[in-house]
């Protein structure tokens, strides 16, 4: 949290994370739990902008 406050921006590797756990999770409960067609949509579109919010944050570079 420190680093967060102090750069505003974030390590690759955890945007990677991030994001891969957002398709994942998203994916999965979209595929196999939710059976509302409107339901899969809505996750689908706040998923998209979740990741859309978090790919749009700087970069940490190395040595910040």
């Amino acid at each position: 949290i420190r680093d967060w406050r102090r750069t505003r921006s974030i390590p690759l590797r955890s945007k990677l994370i991030a994001i891969t756990m957002i398709v994942v999770s998203l994916g999965t409960s979209i595929t196999f739990f939710v059976p509302i067609r409107e339901v899969k949509i809505l996750l689908a579109v706040i998923g998209l902008a979740v990741i859309g919010y978090i790919a749009r944050i700087p970069l940490r570079k190395p040595g910040e």
